[in-house]
């Protein structure tokens, strides 16, 4: 019961279908619009640079909808005037510190039950605790420096 409710909420956090989901923009963004930011640079302007016809289809590459390939970051780049490191989505190793996962746990532990994905026969808190455990004893077999600190998602 414990590894389904853990596989759900890790499905729920990599996949993104669902509305409550952890959401993180692209690697390259937070660089992209620094730079926009400090040219007065707008996503309607980098129509040419994606080579799409309006400026919702570059918010997509912004969001994450579409990712972007090597040919595109490297016209980005030169268009901003900034180095832009290119790395393969799937490379990409994210993280949540394990607060933002107890509270992730805390908010979906109640969801699964409103939307009667599982029956839990013991208290929600409870549960919780077993998850946080069983989490806690992986990450430190697997010999992470930092296990009271940070989860790795999608590798």
């Amino acid at each position: 019961m414990v590894l389904r409710v853990v596989s759900l909420i890790g499905q729920l956090i990599n996949y993104g279908e669902m509305q409550m989901t952890l959401k993180s923009e692209p690697y390259w963004v937070p660089a992209a619009k620094k730079a926009m930011r400090a040219k007065g640079i707008t996503q309607n302007e980098l129509q040419d640079v994606f080579e799409v016809g309006t400026r919702g289809a570059v918010g997509h590459y912004f969001t994450g909808r579409q990712i972007i390939n090597v040919e595109q970051l490297k016209a980005l780049s030169l268009y901003l005037g900034v180095h832009l490191d290119y790395c393969e989505p799937d490379s990409v190793v994210k993280a949540i510190s394990l607060d933002d996962f107890s509270k992730y746990l805390d908010k979906w532990l109640v969801k699964f039950k409103q939307l009667r994905m599982v029956e839990y026969h013991s208290d929600i808190e409870q549960l919780k605790g077993l998850i946080m455990s069983d989490v806690m004893e992986d990450l430190s077999v697997t010999g992470e420096e930092e296990v009271e600190k940070y989860i790795k998602i999608g590798q």
